[in-house]
């Protein structure tokens, strides 16, 4: 359908600037990205923000001094390692690691030195000024 092609392309789009794209300069980095006009009729909304303001589920717009920028809704968090343990912010939908998990080659290896304890340090003798 077209709208489901326009909300493609916009959405791309938007992901391509990290920072989003100022409102004003959209309808003409679609036109160079896409080689035709964005018309707010061809998809019966009054305005090019309207259209946009209906994408909700992917776009967002954020007041700035210079006007509006559109963004792209974030992705879904990237998939982590299974390795990582799964923690409070959510991120991980791996199992928690356990100490069983471990591979034993990732463990430091203890050498003589490390497990020896330090010689005390020498106390200070006689009254250096």
């Amino acid at each position: 359908d077209k709208m489901e092609m326009l909300k493609d392309e916009l959405l791309q789009l938007c992901r391509r600037f990290r920072t989003g794209i100022r409102f004003k300069k959209l309808p003409k980095i679609y036109k160079k990205q896409f080689g035709k006009d964005l018309e707010a009729a061809d998809y019966e909304f009054p305005t090019i923000q309207a259209l946009v303001e209906s994408m909700n589920d992917i776009l967002y717009l954020t007041p700035t001094k210079y006007g509006f920028t559109v963004s792209a809704i974030s992705r879904k968090p990237r998939k982590q390692s299974p390795l990582i343990p799964d923690t409070s912010f959510g991120f991980s939908k791996a199992p928690p690691a356990t100490w069983r998990d471990t591979d034993i080659r990732c463990q430091p290896e203890v050498t003589p030195s490390m497990s020896q304890a330090r010689p005390p340090k020498p106390s200070p003798s006689g009254n250096k000024i």
